[in-house]
């Protein structure tokens, strides 16, 4: 366990205890340490929790749900979502690299389109109809559509 931690938590007395120095004997009072901190957290905020650690210097960072990542103002200032037209989706947060070689952040590539279409253009150009296959294609992509908007109701 970290003294620093120790300190913030209010437990000074295990760092003077010279057997908490061991992990056999924190992990005796495993427990213990658990509750200690869980008592410490459960009345702060996540990010107040995590500015109090920070600032003794103990690496720590709050655990976020993914619709929180979204609105997360440092995440958005420094450029790391990306509006992007999807397929199907249309316009949509894209996550870019999560680090940066310059200033500015990498760009965010669209997807092609997908290959069943690009077969059926080719199959038409090429052969002046469209074959079976490509009229499967085009099927299933239909269908997918219609599975997507469903799923949007």
């Amino acid at each position: 366990m970290s003294q620093r931690l120790a300190l913030l938590i209010g437990r000074p007395d295990w760092i003077a205890d010279v057997s908490l120095k061991f992990a056999e004997a924190r992990r005796d009072i495993m427990e213990l340490i658990e509750s200690a901190i869980e008592a410490w957290t459960i009345t702060r905020e996540a990010d107040q929790a995590v500015s109090e650690l920070q600032a003794a210097r103990i690496a720590a960072a709050p655990a976020r749900l993914a619709i929180d990542l979204l609105r997360d103002r440092h995440l958005r200032s420094r450029g790391y979502l990306r509006e992007v037209d999807g397929a199907f989706i249309g316009s949509h947060p894209q996550p870019s690299m999560p680090f940066r070689e310059g200033e500015r952040p990498h760009v965010t590539v669209p997807r092609r389109r997908r290959l069943d279409s690009i077969t059926v253009r080719r199959e038409r150009t090429w052969l002046g109809t469209v074959s079976s296959v490509g009229q499967c294609f085009r099927k299933k992509s239909s269908q997918k559509q219609r599975r997507y908007r469903q799923a949007d109701k």
